[in-house]
């Protein structure tokens, strides 16, 4: 099929097969695995329950995602246990955690694996590294060992297409990417490898954020994958006028404007490529978005391959201003600017009241069309 596997249970992992793997790779790789289809449902429901059992030790809990959770264990200042002794972090917080594994597997019959860290990387790659319903400590003393046996895919962060090129370059293992210089990091993967790099060294003193605490997201995006794969660049633009009018909704949901959007593109054989560029002034108008993204694709024909994904991605947010143009605005398209602005709420309106997606462009016919060849209106 022309899935991805959003994940693969403890017996399928020795095969290879992984999360984010196309589903064809994954049943060759593993072709006694037993696909199942997603329930949602369910999936939402067990994680809140889990986050309701993470609460009873900690109030700061951070759904990374609906089956990972960062639990904030530090004790206070010179905490004490029953019999007067002074606690030490590491055991009191293992204790703790194989109570809450033990209360997971009691009320929901789930195994669970967790890390246990002084960053938050490090507690993801110890939950990564650990076996089903087991734990791994992962402290300053005996972290180079644990860099030493890790794979450079353990480390969150890095995916396929950086593994590839880390391993032309010899380096396996995390404790290579943590010895690499900052320059050499720099120059094999930019700011984020150089990042990683940090990070294998404890570098990484990012918070567990409560959800009200969460930090407004840095970009907004939206992808789709296609029914079938094609390098039609007329159905790759219809598609991104649509996502880009669902970004900028969401841009206006949140106050907010971009001063830069991206194009994602999937080819067949899944090599994904991203194209960015700088608006000319911030906005929160699909059309506006739209037109740039479409700009970038025009600058990739002819496509090496069909696409089998696109998408658009709104960057560099910043929260936008609420007055009207002014009366000598008009020279510079302040009239017009205004009179988008007006349609766009009022599409907002709509689309709240009916649902989203109920006024769409009419490049939406062309992606029916495309969706629906043997279809006919009359």
């Amino acid at each position: 099929g022309r899935g991805v596997v959003l994940t693969a249970s403890y017996e399928a992992r020795p095969s290879g097969a992984r999360s984010g793997m196309a589903l064809r790779t994954a049943r060759r790789l593993c072709p006694e695995a037993i696909v199942v289809p997603p329930d949602r449902a369910a999936y939402s429901s067990a994680s809140r329950s889990i986050e309701r059992i993470c609460l009873t030790v900690t109030d700061r809990v951070e759904l990374a995602s609906i089956d990972d959770a960062f639990l904030d264990l530090t004790p206070g200042p010179r905490e004490f246990d029953r019999a007067g002794q002074e606690t030490r972090p590491y055991e009191t917080a293992e204790s703790t955690v194989r109570r809450v594994q033990a209360r997971i597997v009691a009320e929901l019959h789930l195994p669970s694996s967790a890390g246990i860290s002084f960053t938050k990387t490090l507690a993801k790659l110890g939950s990564d590294l650990a076996p089903k319903g087991g734990l791994t400590l992962i402290r300053p003393d005996n972290l180079p060992a644990i860099l030493q046996k890790a794979d450079i895919e353990d480390l969150v962060g890095i995916g396929p297409v950086t593994a590839k090129t880390l391993r032309r370059r010899g380096i396996n293992t995390l404790s290579q990417l943590a010895a690499l210089s900052e320059p050499a990091a720099r120059d094999l993967g930019g700011a984020h490898l150089v990042w990683l790099r940090e990070a294998c060294h404890g570098a990484d003193d990012g918070p567990v954020r409560r959800p009200d605490e969460e930090a407004p997201a840095k970009s907004v995006g939206r992808t789709e994958t296609l029914p079938r794969d094609t390098d039609d660049r007329a159905v790759l633009r219809a598609y991104l006028r649509l996502l880009a009018e669902d970004v900028a909704e969401d841009l206006r949901a949140q106050k907010r404007v971009a001063g830069g959007v991206a194009l994602i593109l999937r080819y067949a054989d899944f090599r994904t490529l991203t194209r960015q560029a700088r608006l000319g002034e911030p906005t929160d108008d699909g059309a506006a978005l739209a037109a740039r993204a479409a700009r970038l694709l025009d600058a990739l024909y002819p496509l090496r391959l069909p696409a089998r994904l696109v998408g658009v991605r709104a960057d560099s947010l910043s929260a936008s201003a609420s007055a009207q143009p002014g009366l000598f605005d008009t020279r510079h398209g302040g009239q017009a600017r205004a009179r988008r602005a007006a349609v766009d709420q009022a599409v907002d309106a709509l689309n709240t009241a009916f649902g989203r997606g109920a006024l769409r462009p009419a490049s939406a016919l062309l992606i029916e069309k495309f969706e629906h060849p043997s279809s006919k209106k009359t």
